[in-house]
């Protein structure tokens, strides 16, 4: 990820949202070491993560899923924003994907539609679950891939990365996709059912 933001302007602010989360509090941190100008963004802070962040990050507690509120808190005329935003993990939604649909999806549409040629657009997708099972022989790569989500989450995050692409073309921003496999580190959750790494430590 630091290596995708070297392209291009790095005067840009860095806006972070869901910076209170596992991903979002290294790489907050991380880019603050990197003398990067971040604003993190999120429901709400742990103390902790503030205390140890430092005061170089600027703090701003939206909720993505109201886009109007969003839009006024975090009114940045150019940015590269870092999506990390989820309000699920693959098991979440299994029975009712609906429920993906009207949230996790539809808002990163509407963030999309907001956006102008000067902002970069970072989404952090899913490592394995946009993948699904393969038929090809082990291991895979992005190039003889088939997208063939399992679950919910997988699709909704492979539909997110497409309406990204869509909408550059519509909007002219520049745009990447990261999709991380099982990360572990500080303050990873434990408590969630998510990455294999955390599942059989638990």
């Amino acid at each position: 990820l630091p290596e995708l933001l070297t392209v291009g302007n790095m005067t840009k602010p860095i806006v972070v949202y869901g910076a209170n989360g596992f991903i979002g509090r290294n790489l907050c941190i991380l880019l603050s070491k990197l003398n990067c100008d971040v604003i993190a963004v999120s429901r709400e802070f742990d103390p902790l993560f503030r205390e140890r962040a430092g005061k170089r990050i600027q703090y701003i507690e939206s909720d993505f899923f109201d886009t109007n509120q969003l839009l006024k808190d975090v009114n940045v005329p150019a940015a590269t924003h870092i999506l990390l935003v989820s309000d699920s993990v693959a098991s979440t939604w299994a029975v009712k994907p609906s429920m993906e649909v009207r949230g996790n999806l539809l808002a990163h549409v509407r963030f999309f539609e907001s956006r102008n040629p000067d902002d970069r657009l970072i989404f952090v997708s899913s490592g394995g679950t946009v993948y699904g099972i393969q038929e090809n022989q082990q291991p895979i790569s992005e190039d003889n891939a088939v997208m063939r989500p399992i679950c919910a989450y997988g699709t909704t995050k492979l539909a997110i990365e497409q309406y990204l692409f869509l909408g550059a073309r519509i909007r002219g921003y520049d745009w990447s996709v990261v999709r991380p496999s099982n990360p572990i580190g500080p303050w990873s959750p434990f408590k969630k059912l998510q990455g294999i790494v955390n599942v059989t430590l638990q």
